[in-house]
């Protein structure tokens, strides 16, 4: 049963990362269109000087930049393709690896990417300019898109964090062959079934062709 549960579970990862790889696309592909029409690019906060005292961590601010990316964004673009490869290959692949050696290979990205959007946001509340920062105008796409794919990517790597201790609880996903061999073995054969005698028919057949019930005459 674990295992069913398992493979069901990864089945909803599946789609949960799709939907994550769709909305890092959209926020990227629009970005990129942003850049090369030359709208502002009010999603991006770089480094400066000036504020790294008042603030205390790494410091940024809205600018306009050559289009390109940054660490934090590889490692948003790079996790949402890993976690979508990852769940195709354990449901469609014949072979797993040991439980802890996956656990440590998932959640290295996961764990980065989380740190990512996180400090982001933690990042961009800490705005006292900005009055609601996680408020976007209707027309303002860009934004839609930032505050889309920084929630997904942390609601997606809650799961992916749930994925792994189920796998290390349960052991890894085992093929459907298997199982079905499993269940195959749990239900005991049915012992065969002796002839049924007709009681009025075949008890007088195998009387007939055995001994002679009926009294014989004796010629005198």
């Amino acid at each position: 049963m674990s295992t069913v549960a398992l493979r069901r579970y990864r089945i909803w990862m599946l789609f949960l990362t799709f939907i994550n790889g769709l909305v890092m696309i959209a926020f990227y592909g629009y970005s990129f269109y942003a850049w090369s029409t030359r709208q502002p690019f009010s999603w991006e906060l770089r480094p400066t000087t000036n504020t790294y005292e008042i603030i205390g961590i790494a410091p940024r601010q809205p600018q306009p930049r050559p289009y390109g990316f940054y660490w934090q964004e590889w490692a948003n673009i790079v996790t949402a393709g890993v976690h979508f490869i990852t769940y195709i290959v354990a449901l469609v692949s014949p072979y797993n690896l040991p439980k802890y050696l996956r656990a440590s290979l998932v959640a290295i990205p996961v764990g980065l990417s989380l740190y990512v959007n996180i400090d982001y946001i933690v990042f961009v509340m800490g705005f006292t300019s900005i009055r609601s920062p996680l408020s976007c105008m209707a027309t303002n796409i860009t934004c839609h898109l930032t505050w889309s794919s920084r929630f997904m990517a942390i609601i997606t790597g809650a799961f992916v964090l749930v994925e792994i201790v189920l796998t290390l609880r349960w052991g890894p996903l085992r093929p459907k062959e298997d199982i079905v061999e499993d269940d195959k073995s749990l239900v005991a054969p049915a012992p065969p079934q002796s002839a049924q005698l007709h009681p009025d028919h075949d008890t007088l057949r195998d009387n007939g062709a055995g001994i002679n019930t009926q009294p014989q005459m004796t010629q005198v």
